[in-house]
């Protein structure tokens, strides 16, 4: 499903960054995020496609990899911020403190009770920057 795609294609964008240590100018992450438009949104609409529903924690951890792949192109990347607005909003979270649990909580699943990946969740963690995604832009206190 475009839902699943959508899914592995951040999972990959998610391990290439953090595991390879790939900036996200690297022109592969322009390829994931080709790929990743394709499964996302709707084409008629141009909006996310309804099959996220239900799914919107999943939806916006694929909404903040795809935010920080498409850091030089302006009008995808604000198309990415706009609708991680509207998701933060649908889940009631209105800090970045929220906002990085819920991604967490996509990240970490059942995991917490492995203690090897215990151990490697807090190696990538402590090195994870969201400063790409310029929560400036985001300024979710004022939604």
């Amino acid at each position: 499903s475009s839902l699943g795609a959508a899914c592995f294609i951040s999972a990959q964008m998610y391990l290439y960054h953090t595991l390879r240590d790939y900036p996200f100018e690297v022109p592969v992450f322009q390829m994931f995020l080709q790929r990743l438009n394709s499964n996302l949104w709707d084409h008629v609409t141009r909006s996310v496609d309804v099959i996220w529903e239900g799914n919107e924690q999943m939806l916006l951890w694929v909404l903040s990899l795809g935010a920080l792949a498409s850091r030089g192109d302006g009008m995808m990347r604000n198309r990415y911020v706009r609708e991680i607005h509207r998701i933060c909003d649908v889940l009631g979270v209105f800090s970045l403190e929220g906002f990085v649990t819920m991604l967490n909580g996509v990240v970490w699943r059942d995991a917490e009770r492995d203690l090897n990946l215990v151990a490697l969740w807090n190696e990538v963690h402590s090195g994870m920057s969201f400063e790409n995604l310029s929560f400036e832009e985001l300024n979710l206190e004022a939604i």
